[in-house]
């Protein structure tokens, strides 16, 4: 979900600035704050659907199983899909064009899958860089969605909130970088 809402905001909003949706915009009297917090909305709609597709589709259609609650399952996977959004909305920020921002969305995307545990489990990883794939934006969540999933746990273990936890604050990261840059340009 991470990705999904990342390409998905970053090119609708360098859409709208190319074909000059933003600036007139502007010249209306509309902020960029408030052409920022539409698009979220926007986003953060379209996310909900995406989000309940994908856990229909795993946990209904493929019939995986899962011991946790499917609401909380939910939420995390919701959170993680405002998260890339966000970061979605800072690559449109500091790209250009299209494929500047392709370039970085998809150059971003494999040292994340890489470190996140996706593909190779963080405990074979040296120390150093078990602690940097920590800090990334769905590392912990990854953790916590597995544990939520296959051992039941709740919102009671600390481990399914940091992992919520660390996405909220990448959220707020890069909103509040974006929104910094948008006036910064202006």
């Amino acid at each position: 979900m991470f990705f999904m809402g990342a390409i998905m905001t970053s090119q609708i909003i360098i859409t709208d600035r190319h074909d000059g949706v933003w600036d007139r915009s502007i010249v209306a009297g509309v902020t960029s704050l408030e052409i920022t917090i539409t698009h979220l909305v926007l986003q953060a709609s379209i996310c909900i659907i995406q989000t309940a597709e994908l856990l229909i589709v795993v946990y209904l259609i493929y019939q995986q199983e899962y011991l946790g609650s499917l609401w909380l399952m939910y939420l995390m996977v919701y959170l993680q899909g405002i998260c890339g959004m966000a970061y979605g909305f800072w690559v449109s920020v500091i790209s250009t064009d299209h494929s500047m921002a392709n370039t970085v969305l998809t150059g971003i995307f494999l040292p994340m899958m890489m470190l996140s545990g996706l593909m190779w489990p963080t405990e074979g990883m040296p120390p150093a860089l078990r602690i940097f794939s920590r800090c990334l934006p769905f590392t912990m969540a990854i953790e916590s969605l597995r544990n939520v999933s296959k051992r039941g746990w709740s919102l009671d273990n600390f481990q399914v909130y940091s992992g919520m936890g660390v996405g909220f604050m990448w959220t707020v990261f890069f909103g509040v970088l974006s929104v910094y840059l948008i006036k910064k340009k202006r």
